[in-house]
């Protein structure tokens, strides 16, 4: 059987027995949070900053929803940033907190996004935002309004789903269209772009291989991932057919709660098969730290690979694995892992955000 595998570059920046799929997994220790209700503090919906030599000043506003609101659904938030006095040096993206906890952060102008507020415990919240500019300067204060979330949250929202891998056997003859693409959800023009562009090829599979900008959390998934399917203009149009891999953007301080909530609890590691080809998806992230002989995903790895009767499987991670499978501590496979597939008569083939 023919396969065909399309990749798109980043943006800037064997079985198959009776038609049956087999899926190994490592599950993830889930960790879904949700902010406590903030205690009252002064809020001003705009804040003026100056800096610079000659001096500039910048106006960061929050100019939705309206101060003292309250939030009983998926709710707008939009900002805006505006010179006042001099020239300013521009601005790279706006950021969002809320309760002094991160957000979201946007690229581009207008500044605005939807808030689901269901995932956080009903009460006070302060939303604030500033902006970071081209001088490398953040602004001082944030502006900050007060508002209240009234959804009937009560307590800590759970995703109690269970995420199933999406596979793809074309009829005999036809090619296995595959894309993969990572390092691209962040709200941007690019990322408009790229999906149109991929949505043409009608990809059977499509591998997203991590990186949601800035850090992955659950509102960001939300936003530059999006609802499942069209009219979707970013990645999660192409969620009915895709299996996911974590990047290193979505881990922060240890966990990756957007990543897991919004893929339905995707284990670290899984393996699926999809026409004559067996594809593997690794956690090689730092904050995961399980790419040594003798850690679980390794063992897990190992477990894998000598059930596969196919001739080719696909390994996809962060960073996956050199041509000379070199030692270097960022790459996953070593020489024995190597040679053992090439007894086997494995072919390998690797994707990421790294691949040498």
């Amino acid at each position: 059987m023919a396969s065909e595998v399309r990749r798109a570059l980043p943006i800037p920046h064997r079985r198959r027995p009776h038609g049956r799929r087999l899926v190994r997994r490592l599950l993830p220790a889930v960790v879904l949070f949700a902010l406590a209700p903030a205690s009252s503090a002064a809020a001003a919906p705009c804040s003026d900053f100056t800096a610079g030599t000659p001096s500039y000043t910048v106006r960061v506003c929050l100019t939705a929803p309206a101060d003292g609101a309250t939030l009983t659904g998926d709710t707008t938030v939009t900002a805006t940033v505006t010179t006042v006095a001099g020239v300013s040096p521009g601005v790279q993206r706006v950021q969002f907190w809320l309760d002094g906890q991160y957000l979201l952060t946007d690229y581009t102008s207008p500044y605005t996004f939807t808030l689901p507020t269901a995932k956080f415990v009903d009460g006070a919240r302060i939303l604030s935002a500033d902006a970071l500019l081209r001088d490398t300067l953040t602004t001082a204060p944030q502006a900050s309004i007060t508002t209240t979330f009234a959804t009937g949250t009560t307590t800590p929202p759970v995703n109690g789903n269970t995420f199933t891998p999406k596979i793809a056997n074309p009829p005999a003859g036809s090619p296995l269209v595959v894309a993969a693409v990572g390092d691209g959800a962040g709200g941007e023009q690019s990322e408009v772009d790229v999906v149109k562009e991929v949505s043409g090829w009608n990809p059977a599979l499509f591998l997203y291989l991590g990186d949601v900008y800035e850090k992955g959390s659950i509102a960001e998934f939300s936003n530059w991932f999006g609802p499942s399917g069209s009219p979707n203009i970013y990645y999660g149009r192409l969620k009915p057919v895709t299996d996911p891999t974590i990047g290193n953007h979505e881990y922060e301080g240890g966990q990756a709660p957007g990543y897991f909530d919004y893929w339905d609890n995707v284990p670290h590691s899984y393996s699926y098969d999809s026409g004559s080809w067996h594809f593997i998806s690794l956690d090689a992230n730092s904050a995961f730290n399980q790419t040594a002989p003798g850690t679980p995903q390794y063992q897990w790895l190992q477990q894998d690979l000598p059930g596969m009767l196919s001739t080719a499987f696909m390994a996809v991670g962060l960073k996956v694995w050199s041509q000379s499978f070199s030692c270097s501590r960022q790459y996953f496979f070593s020489s024995t892992s190597a040679a053992r597939a090439k007894r086997a008569g494995i072919s390998l083939s690797g994707t990421g955000r790294t691949v040498l």
